[in-house]
């Protein structure tokens, strides 16, 4: 009888355990406001599978004029992007017990952005329409239940589409350093 209960006891256990476990999964739907080192953004992050999100960026990019190596002026330039993202490290965060919520995790992606001068701030500033292609790799991580910081590089290409500067593109140096809030 004795027995008996201590293999009851143990079943219960270990269902209990096993019931507990967490799949390695993405968020469903993400939204927030992000600050970085290089403007503002409203973000959406929708999965599409266990691994693969898409987010899209709606805000303002902060761009600099310069003139040989002394900056002129700086200005803003409304930015609107989408980026398939691959979240590869889930299931080893979840083995070493770290956090996988609000899609916290080291991410691949690549992020197409268009800015254009529907509006500038100042408004006198001088700007060109363009469209940049980048790989990044980033990580993203929540700070609390209401937070999150976000860390992306990555080199791509800058297209200019503005008819006075046909002859404008080049290879670009991507870094940025975001925190936001969870909405």
């Amino acid at each position: 009888m004795k027995k008996l209960i201590q293999l009851i006891i143990f079943l219960f256990l270990s269902l209990n355990i096993f019931c507990q476990e967490e799949k390695a999964s993405l968020t469903e739907s993400n939204m927030g406001l992000q600050i970085g080192t290089f403007g503002v953004w409203a973000y959406n992050e929708a999965k599409l599978s266990n691994t693969l999100t898409l987010r899209s960026d709606l805000g303002l990019d902060v761009y600099f004029k310069h003139s040989g190596n002394k900056i002129k002026s700086g200005y803003l330039i409304p930015a609107l992007s989408l980026e398939p993202r691959f979240y590869y490290n889930l299931k080893r965060r979840l083995r070493k017990s770290k956090r996988i919520d609000s899609n916290s995790g080291d991410f691949l992606g690549l992020k197409i952005k268009l800015n254009t001068k529907v509006f500038l701030i100042p408004s006198d500033a001088e700007a060109l329409d363009m469209i940049t292609i980048t790989p990044l790799w980033g990580i993203k991580r929540a700070i609390g239940r209401n937070f999150n910081f976000e860390f992306c590089a990555g080199g791509g290409y800058r297209y200019n589409f503005d008819a006075n500067y046909k002859d404008y593109s080049e290879f670009i140096i991507y870094l940025n350093l975001r925190i936001g809030v969870i909405l």
